[in-house]
């Protein structure tokens, strides 16, 4: 039987140590990471799960809310859900114009918890093609559309080793601004989501009833959704071919005698379009 010499033993017990302690560092350094990406996605599965729930919460809390029949004169004694005053807005004269700032309120009192840090959209979708039946303009598919956006002013770091980068900017004047939008086509809108991610979505639908000369009363499917992202930059450079935001025909909300601004009535924001 031949006798291995000391050294040699030493020499393999060296490289089966080493052996043993690269597979351990690769076991340990594999378990690691991939408790780390469980984490990250357990904990970002669980805040999109909270966000939904959160939305769904609010879309009823929005839309049930009570408020006065008459939102003029207001008489304690006669209440009714806000979502009963928007039908009977919209009967009159195909439009929420009676009823558009009680429901911006009740929208921003509803996602106080989530303003700070988040932008969202509340909207009325009806189908083209219901708008056509009834003898309406197929531009009147969003009678109501509310956009609470973030606002920031964004200029170049003045420092001479970063001006010719325009990675390094400043952002100042960080803040949030509501507009009332009227897009002319859910495409209008679609881009804009395209272009957003980490975003939550909640869905209701209902029916609102119409009246038109010479005819008797119909129905209207509507869609309310209420979605919800992240505070984030997108485009929205007036004149860009890749801007999303101006297609939207927006104008800020809490400007002095809103309907009776230009932008309001340039976009009709409030007004029903003349049937083509």
């Amino acid at each position: 039987m031949a006798l291995i010499p000391l050294s040699q033993r030493g020499q393999a017990a060296i490289t089966d140590a080493m052996y043993f302690l690269i597979i351990a560092t690769t076991l340990s350094a594999f378990l690691f990471s991939f408790s780390v990406l469980y984490g990250e996605n357990l904990e970002r599965n669980v805040q999109k799960k909270e966000l939904q729930e959160f939305t769904s919460s609010a879309l009823k809390t929005i839309l049930y809310t009570t408020i006065p029949r008459d939102m003029t004169n207001p008489n304690p004694k006669e209440n009714d859900f806000l979502l009963a005053g928007l039908k009977e807005d919209y009967f009159d004269d195909e439009s929420f114009s009676r009823t558009a700032y009680a429901l911006r309120d009740n929208i921003q009192n509803a996602m106080i918890p989530l303003a700070p840090a988040y932008d969202y959209l509340f909207y009325f979708y009806i189908p083209p093609e219901q708008l056509a039946s009834t003898g309406s303009s197929t531009l009147d598919s969003f009678p109501f559309f509310l956009f609470y956006k973030s606002t920031y002013t964004v200029t170049h770091d003045p420092d001479p080793r970063y001006a010719s980068d325009p990675r390094y900017v400043i952002v100042e004047n960080q803040g949030h601004t509501f507009f009332f939008c009227r897009p002319q086509s859910i495409s209008d809108v679609d881009n804009l989501l395209f272009a957003i991610s980490n975003k939550s979505k909640t869905s209701g639908r209902s029916q609102l009833l119409v009246s038109q000369a010479g005819s008797d009363l119909k129905y209207r499917n509507v869609q309310a959704d209420l979605i919800v992202w992240p505070s984030a930059s997108f485009p929205d450079q007036a004149g860009s071919p890749n801007d999303v935001f101006g297609p939207l025909r927006c104008c800020e909300a809490d400007v002095p005698d809103f309907p009776a601004s230009a932008c309001a009535q340039t976009n009709k924001i409030f007004e029903k379009h003349a049937t083509p």
